[in-house]
């Protein structure tokens, strides 16, 4: 029975180390593929920031190249070639045409404008009198 015994302590021992064995190469093989795992999301990622950034400087060329073109198109010169060639012909306002707003929407004072249109305004206002107040009626007289 003694030998019994010794059989399985020694069989005990091997058997425990080699489950710590064991436990220690399913922790490294587990190690591994967690790792592997890791390693393709991060290639993925980095793919996926190299495509955006790719498509951002594109972005950013093709805005430079339409606001270049805005610019060139926005020049006086461009302008009025670009409206001829659409049949409008146009022609810039006079300085006496030109009000100038706040941010209210109020025209600023002391323009020569602001005042030329308040004057046609009460010109319209007095041209427009209601015929009913003085007493002319609207029906014409037939002879």
């Amino acid at each position: 029975m003694r030998t019994n015994r010794r059989v399985h302590k020694k069989m005990s021992r091997v058997v425990s180390h080699s489950m710590s064995v064991g436990g220690v190469i399913l922790l490294l093989f587990l190690m591994v593929i967690f790792n592997l795992m890791g390693t393709s999301q991060c290639s993925q990622l980095m793919k996926s920031i190299n495509d955006k950034e790719r498509q951002l400087v594109m972005c950013k060329a093709e805005l430079e190249r339409s606001v270049a073109q805005w610019e060139s198109a926005k020049a006086s010169g461009n302008l009025e070639r670009s409206l001829l060639k659409r049949g409008m012909a146009m022609n810039y306002p006079n300085p006496r045409q030109i009000i100038r707003m706040d941010g209210k929407g109020n025209p600023l004072p002391g323009q020569t404008s602001v005042a030329l249109l308040q004057r046609r305004a009460n010109a319209f206002r007095t041209a427009q009198y209601d015929s009913s107040v003085r007493g002319v009626s609207s029906r014409r007289r037939v002879r």
